[in-house]
C-alpha cells in the first residue's frame, strides 16, 4: 500500500563527529522556566557526551549551571527594572534593555556561532490575561513583539553571526495536573489565558520567525 502524510517535516541530520574540538557558548535569557534549571540542565546533559562542547554563561546559577533566568519576569521587566526583590537586572542600563552594556559590565563575551536563547512571554500574558474579564492582549502582544525584535537587533549589533533561538512559550507549569490546577484557580481564566493569550503569542512567533 502507498503511505502518505497529511503534514510532512524535513529533518536535517549531521555526522556524529560534527563539531569535534569546538566549544559554543550559550546564553539563555528567560523567566522561571529557565531559572528552575530544567532547560539548562537538559542542554548541559545533551552535550556532556557530544563531540562538540558547550559552555553556558550568565550571572545567575542554578545547580552549577549559569544562565540569565529570573522567576516571574516579563519582557517589560528586562526593559524597565534595575532589580526586583533583590534580583538584579544587568541588562538594564538605567534607561532600557542594553545587550552590549550587559556584556561589558558583566565581563561576558560571546561571538560568532555562539547562541542566545530567549524564553519569555508567559508572565507578560499572565499579567494581561490573568483575570476573568481579560485585558488588551493584542496590545500586549504587539509590545512583546517590539521588545523581542529590539533584543534580537541589539544582539546582532554586537555580532551579526551570533545565533538566536526563540523558545516557544511553554504551558504555565511543569506537569499537566499542575497546569490545570493553576488555570482553574480563582485568579486565572483558562479560556482567556490560553485562547486569547498563549495561542495568539504562539501564532505571532510562528508567523514572524
Amino acid at each position: 500500500p502507498l503511505l502518505f502524510c497529511m503534514k510532512c517535516k524535513k529533518v536535517k541530520t549531521a555526522p556524529i563527529a560534527n563539531g569535534t574540538g569546538q566549544t559554543r557558548k550559550i546564553l539563555v535569557i528567560g523567566d522561571s522556566t529557565v531559572n528552575s534549571g530544567y532547560l539548562i540542565k537538559a542542554i548541559n546533559d545533551y552535550f556532556s557526551t557530544d563531540a562538540m562542547n558547550v559552555n553556558l554563561i550568565g550571572t545567575r546559577n542554578t545547580g552549577g549551571i549559569l544562565h540569565e533566568g529570573r522567576s516571574g519576569w516579563t519582557f517589560d521587566n528586562y526593559f524597565t527594572q534595575p532589580s526586583i526583590s533583590g534580583v538584579a537586572n544587568p541588562f538594564f542600563d538605567g534607561t532600557t534593555f542594553n545587550f552590549s552594556n550587559y556584556l561589558t559590565t558583566t565581563s561576558q563575551t560571546i561571538g560568532s556561532n555562539d547562541w542566545v536563547f530567549l524564553q519569555l512571554g508567559i508572565n507578560d500574558l499572565y499579567s494581561i490575561a490573568g483575570n476573568f474579564l481579560g485585558g488588551d492582549v493584542d496590545s500586549k502582544i504587539l509590545q512583546m513583539q517590539t521588545q523581542l525584535q529590539e533584543i534580537i537587533s541589539q544582539i546582532h549589533a554586537v555580532n551579526s553571526s551570533i545565533r538566536i533561538g526563540i523558545v516557544m512559550t511553554t504551558p504555565p507549569a511543569i506537569s499537566q495536573d499542575a497546569t490545570a490546577n493553576l488555570l482553574q484557580s480563582a485568579f486565572y481564566s483558562s479560556e482567556y489565558y490560553l485562547k486569547k493569550g498563549l495561542i495568539k503569542w504562539w501564532d505571532k512567533l510562528l508567523n514572524l520567525f
